[in-house]
């Protein structure tokens, strides 16, 4: 039994189990590690039992003060330790955990807790795309509304300087209101872009035969 517990837990795919032993001075060691270990942490589960800081090291620098704050305030309440953190892999990437532990006292007045660590880089990856997927189309929202406003403005802009266009004799004020059209159709195009952007599409202006469009 003991041997098919122990298969289970050293080949689980994105999990590593372990049995971590906190003295009253707040000394740490490892009673047992899974042989996912090797793969998480690149050390053997003698290594790490000999030695906690060979995986303590990997929190990321950013990371230890929270993590140790989390786990004080478990060990206080003798309440289960939950906490997602990133983690430095062998060849210095970054990857995110999930550490998951239930705590129990010893009658020596130490404190043994029995956790797992599970490896969520995809899945905290795949929030993030979401999260910025959602962000764009927000975004894209806010811009097609005030290109849409603002287009309405053009319209109008340009409306009044063609006929003011058609009604100039003096060649310098025709001139200024060319100037007034062109930088007016120039906008008229940036507004057509950020719709565009707003539509998560581009667009091509060419000529279309309707009849074939139709067809």
């Amino acid at each position: 039994r003991e041997e098919f517990i122990r298969n289970i837990a050293d080949n689980l795919t994105s999990g590593m189990i372990y049995q971590l032993v906190r003295g009253s001075d707040g000394t740490r060691r490892f009673t047992y590690l899974s042989g996912a270990v090797e793969r998480f942490y690149g050390i053997s589960p003698e290594q790490g039992m000999a030695d906690s800081g060979k995986i303590y090291a990997r929190i990321h620098p950013d990371d230890r003060e929270r993590v140790a704050r989390e786990e004080e305030e478990a060990l206080s309440k003798m309440s289960v330790f939950r906490s997602n953190v990133r983690m430095l892999n062998p060849d210095g990437s970054v990857r995110f955990s999930c550490f998951v532990s239930n705590p129990h006292s010893l009658p020596d007045g130490s404190t043994c807790w029995d956790g797992i660590e599970f490896d969520v880089t995809e899945q905290v990856r795949m929030q993030e795309r979401i999260l910025h997927s959602e962000k764009m189309e927000a975004v894209g929202q806010l811009a097609g509304g005030i290109a849409h406003d603002f287009n309405n403005q053009l319209v109008g802009i340009m409306g009044c300087a063609e006929m003011l266009l058609d009604r100039l004799d003096d060649e310098n004020l025709r001139k200024d209101t060319e100037s007034i059209l062109r930088s007016a159709k120039r906008a008229s195009d940036l507004t057509r872009n950020l719709l565009a952007f707003s539509r998560k599409g581009n667009f091509l202006t060419v000529p279309v035969n309707v009849h074939k469009a139709v067809e």
